[in-house]
């Protein structure tokens, strides 16, 4: 995901996909397989309070449905 525009209380996120099933984490993770994508269509904005945590994605973004 590559961020657009930082805002006071949110990121815009240009290229974005909600995962609904990533499968075992550590696996997602490392070889890049997740189970279940659904990519956004436009930039979406996500709320910075509400980020738990995040990690580096090394692989390429997820960009089609499955």
């Amino acid at each position: 995901m590559k961020p657009k525009l930082i805002r006071a209380h949110e990121i815009v996120l240009t290229e974005a996909a909600w995962i609904a099933e990533t499968g075992r984490w550590w696996n997602a993770l490392k070889e890049g397989k997740l189970s279940e994508i659904e990519p956004f269509i436009d930039p979406v904005s996500v709320n910075r309070d509400a980020i738990i945590d995040c990690t580096e994605w090394r692989h390429p973004l997820p960009a089609k449905q499955i």
